[in-house]
């Protein structure tokens, strides 16, 4: 109660007397009473600041909740698989790899949910877009995808495989150059090869 009484203001007609006179100036509060008004907020801003922490703990975990057991791609079976394809460990002649990339399948710890493995290869060729194009759609054929998409060239560029896991992947090849003629030849060009399959999202029964 004391420590209450100590920081309070002077009152108006306390005030009011302070003030008259030429050289007259209000009243300070002295340093006692700074540290007295201190010692009182600062206990609540730390409970504050504790408080919204915690709420803030709660809502993250509210809105990232872990992934089902067994879910996603248990022992990267299904990015094995993909690796092992032939379409990704082949590159027609006269091309050049720039990279092979690998992706296992990974949970959003923001809005929950599976993106499934994938597999992407980036290559260059000197062949005409057409050898390309008719170069995968062999392979492809040999290594049990059936074509189901065609490109403005009215050249397969997207198939479909279901692997001994009963799982269904996609393959897809992309064109990374400007329009040229189909047959002539042309300088190196830029391409795209990405093989995907989706993630288990429910827990096995």
């Amino acid at each position: 109660m004391k420590l209450l009484q100590r920081a309070r203001l002077p009152s108006k007609s306390r005030t009011a007397e302070l003030d008259t006179g030429h050289n007259s100036m209000k009243r300070r509060p002295s340093a006692r009473h700074t540290l007295n008004v201190i010692s009182l907020r600062a206990p609540v801003r730390s409970l504050l600041f504790l408080v919204l922490m915690a709420t803030a703990g709660v809502v993250l975990a509210a809105c990232a909740p872990g992934p089902p057991p067994g879910t996603g791609d248990p022992g990267n079976v299904r990015l094995h698989e993909l690796q092992a394809d032939p379409v990704v460990k082949e590159l027609p002649p006269d091309s050049h790899l720039i990279s092979r990339t690998s992706s296992p399948a990974s949970w959003d710890t923001t809005y929950g949910g599976w993106s499934g493995p994938a597999v992407t290869v980036e290559f260059t060729s000197s062949l005409t877009i057409q050898q390309v194009f008719d170069f995968y759609a062999t392979l492809a054929a040999k290594a049990g995808w059936q074509a189901n998409g065609f490109s403005d060239f009215g050249l397969p560029d997207e198939w479909t495989k279901t692997y001994q896991s009963d799982n269904q992947a996609d393959m897809e090849l992309y064109w990374g150059g400007e329009r040229l003629p189909l047959r002539s030849s042309v300088d190196s060009q830029p391409y795209n090869l990405g093989i995907g399959d989706s993630a288990i999202v429910t827990t096995p029964g």
